[in-house]
């Protein structure tokens, strides 16, 4: 009688530590929790130890470290010069719920803007402008892509213009030879 009263003790304690498990999970400083419950968002935890009920609710993790995003740009200037721009743009989650909710993946969308806007700012200047406007567009960029990025609770930080690149042909000897001395 007594070991079935200990082996029933020992399987009691086990099916706690292992519900606890599921239960409790621990945040870490750098990140947020976003539980939902159902599919509707109920809160934001951490960092510290966070409760959940398996089954009714999920949670998704957030990093809110700075995140380096690679963005390559094929474009076409005002004189039909085809550029490719290599940049780096540095974002961060600002709001964990808004990143979870409102896009399937915050930074892969945060990435398409950045590649649309870059493209499209370089569509509205001829190549010979393209490289003395470098300086402008590291710093204005960003407040450009934040107007649409900070609706998904992503902030870009910083935009970095690594290479602008473009192939030797007739039109961009034309065009060079028309641009102002």
């Amino acid at each position: 009688m007594a070991d079935s009263a200990l082996v029933w003790a020992v399987i009691g304690s086990v099916g706690l530590v292992l519900l606890a498990g599921l239960v409790v999970y621990v945040v870490p400083e750098h990140q947020r929790v976003v539980v939902t419950r159902l599919g509707c968002a109920v809160r934001v935890a951490g960092p510290g130890l966070t409760l959940r009920f398996p089954g009714l609710e999920r949670i998704s993790i957030v990093s809110l470290r700075p995140r380096e995003l690679p963005i390559a740009v094929s474009a076409t200037t005002r004189d039909g010069i085809s550029i490719q721009v290599v940049a780096h743009a540095v974002c961060r989650i600002t709001d964990p719920s808004r990143a979870v909710t409102v896009v399937p993946d915050a930074m892969e969308a945060t990435v398409e803007v950045l590649e649309s806007r870059l493209g499209a700012k370089i569509a509205q200047h001829d190549i010979w402008s393209v490289l003395p406007m470098r300086a402008s567009l590291e710093a204005d960029f960003p407040a450009l892509a934040s107007e649409v990025t900070t609706t998904w609770g992503v902030e870009v930080h910083e935009l970095r213009v690594v290479d602008i690149e473009t192939r030797l042909n007739g039109n961009l000897l034309r065009s060079l030879r028309r641009a102002p001395a």
